[in-house]
């Protein structure tokens, strides 16, 4: 089985070194040769994706990708993978393919990374791929024999395996000890444990009087509109949309036809007649079908299932029924349990899927309308060929959501941000549709005008939102002086013209929450730090725009020497916490496909 498979991975995807050159000879300098560079976009020439200046072709990453596939199948013999299952590896292969380029790319740039080749072949040598191991092939005497896995090695035939082999251990090699030296650049000294932990454990109980925005009602201003007009004026920056756009949408579902619906038929009949020749009906849902086969309980009752219950419900235990079409597809069912009013059933799916055939006939169809669209116009094109189209109306480039469009369609969202008013997209894919785009309506973002009812809105809001802030600071300023003249803090309320609290504080630490009026201030368990002396006071303290506070310390514990000592080599909460941060931004930067060029959307067969 291994040396079959290694005559056939002679084809496999050579990662990152072998696939720049390639495509370099093959885009770059046959471009030029041909004459066809700089007219035809990237993904026109067959190119996937760009990373940088790495280019992953469709053709080699569906060679990578059946190669996994294959994989796959070797370890699962006599089971088919489902298209979810073929989704998922696609998936995975794409995002490991970036990873590799990126740290290739990384090595480059940064490391240099230099052993011998001696190094990596003795890596090889001592650490047997997972899946030689496992081949019978290398054991002797029931136990695997290192030398037939060194003679296999030592073959010219399997140069090209051990190759690729190499270059994957080459860039592991490197993950890793990149790994450990950002791990070692984490090392805290204990003098900062010591501190990390006397900050996070000092306790403090504080009396406050506090006042939020939300407590003081509109009703206290007069607002007239010369008031929000020159408050406009002032602050327009903060009323500037961001830049917005409109689409016109054509979408071509892909939907199965009939001829998927028959060969689903097919497929369900052939297990069937497999079944009726002695196959057992587990085997079978090990070859066939699409979900576990377990379908489990039906009761006599369930009215969603009463097809199902009337074409069983007959059988004895251990007989099949079917097929069946039932949703999205067709089943065989065999009856395992019964009781007084319910059955027990397992079953074989097969699911009604699109075919090849199919995604090309949309794809064909979308492709049409394009190219007619552009010649004589999006909206003449729909309405001659009878093309269903939706609208997006204004939205937002920079954000999230683009109505009638997935959120992780990456494509679509580069393709509104480069286009210009009046441009119509390629065919892109979307979930199950291919979608030709017409951006009729864009702008750079504008200050909108005062008249606008959905801006006097917020300005209104606003302006009223900082005259509280600033009445706030105000009384706030009014109150410190009364407790300078030695007047008691339970005593402000009632001497200030907006409402306000005085609480008294339980203890609490840097990672407690000091009251729920309070709530989650860092910037509030800041400046409480500045406080050592009991009977000290601070303020006012303005949380933009939130409201303020004044604070008197009442006590403050911090812990002994003996316990700092004794606990500090644990406190490393912060440090671990901005390590965890790192670590994953920096794992995070290798399979990130945000700053890459992702043309797969346009690839109707991804």
């Amino acid at each position: 089985m291994f040396m079959q498979k290694l005559r056939s991975s002679t084809k496999i995807f050579l990662w990152v070194v072998v696939i720049a050159f390639v495509m370099w000879l093959f885009f770059e300098l046959g471009a030029s040769l041909t004459g066809f560079g700089g007219r035809q976009k990237p993904w026109q020439k067959g190119v996937l994706a760009e990373i940088d200046k790495t280019k992953i072709t469709y053709t080699d990453f569906e060679r990578m990708t059946n190669y996994a596939v294959q994989e796959t199948l070797r370890n699962r013999p006599n089971r088919n993978l489902t298209p979810d299952e073929l989704n998922s590896i696609r998936e995975y292969n794409f995002y490991d393919v970036v990873r590799r380029v990126k740290w290739s790319q990384f090595d480059a740039d940064y490391r240099n990374l230099i052993f011998s080749n001696d190094v990596y072949t003795q890596v090889l040598v001592m650490n047997p791929p997972q899946e030689i191991l496992q081949d019978t092939i290398f054991y002797t005497n029931g136990k695997f024999d290192q030398n037939k896995y060194v003679e296999v090695l030592k073959d010219p035939r399997n140069r090209e395996y051990v190759l690729n082999q190499l270059m994957k251990i080459r860039l592991d090699l490197l993950q890793e000890l990149t790994i450990q030296d950002v791990a070692l650049s984490f090392n805290i000294p204990q003098k900062e444990k010591e501190s990390i932990y006397r900050t996070e454990n000092t306790r403090f109980k504080i009396k406050y009087l506090g006042v939020k925005v939300y407590q003081i009602p509109d009703t206290v201003f007069t607002v007239e509109i010369k008031d929000l007009q020159e408050y406009y004026n002032k602050n327009k920056e903060k009323f500037k949309r961001q830049p917005r756009a409109a689409m016109k949408i054509a979408v071509f579902k892909v939907e199965p036809l009939a001829e998927d619906t028959a060969l689903a038929q097919e497929r369900i009949s052939t297990a069937l007649e497999i079944y009726k020749q002695g196959e057992s009906f587990e085997n079978l849902i090990r070859d066939f079908s699409e979900d576990s086969g377990e379908f489990g309980w039906i009761k006599r009752t369930d009215t969603k299932f009463d097809t199902i219950y009337n074409a069983i419900a007959p059988l004895k235990v251990g007989e099949v029924a079917g097929p069946l079409r039932f949703r999205e597809g067709f089943y065989l069912f065999q009856l395992t349990e019964r009781t007084k009013d319910s059955i027990k059933v397992r079953d074989i799916y097969v699911a009604i899927r699109p075919s090849e055939n199919t995604f090309a006939e949309a794809y064909r169809k979308a492709q049409e309308f394009q190219q007619s669209a552009r010649k004589k116009g999006f909206e003449k094109t729909a309405k001659e060929l009878n093309i269903e189209t939706f609208d997006t109306q204004d939205f937002n480039i920079e954000g999230y959501f683009i109505p009638y469009i997935s959120f992780r369609n990456e494509t679509v969202r580069r393709f509104v941000k480069e286009a210009r008013k009046g441009t119509i997209s390629d065919v892109i894919k979307d979930e199950d549709a291919f979608k030709v785009f017409y951006v009729y309506k864009k702008d750079k973002g504008s200050v909108p005008e005062f008249e606008d009812n959905e801006v006097r809105g917020r300005i209104k809001g606003m302006y009223l939102s900082d005259k509280k802030m600033e009445l706030i600071k105000k009384e706030l300023d009014r109150a410190m002086s009364l407790i300078k003249q030695g007047v008691e803090m339970d005593s402000i309320p009632a001497l200030l013209s907006i409402p306000c609290v005085v609480e008294t504080t339980s203890y609490f630490t840097a990672k407690t929450v000091p009251t729920p009026f309070v709530g989650r201030d860092i910037k509030f368990s800041g400046f409480i730090y500045t406080l050592k002396n009991p009977g000290e006071t601070y303020g006012p303290y303005i949380s933009y725009p939130l409201g303020g506070y004044i604070v008197k310390l009442l006590e403050r514990i911090e812990p002994s020497d003996e316990e700092v000592l004794y606990n500090a080599r644990f406190s490393v909460g912060p440090y671990n916490r901005i390590w965890d941060m790192t670590f994953r931004e920096f794992q995070q930067k290798f399979v990130d496909i945000s700053d890459i060029k992702d043309y797969r959307n346009y690839f109707y067969l991804y």
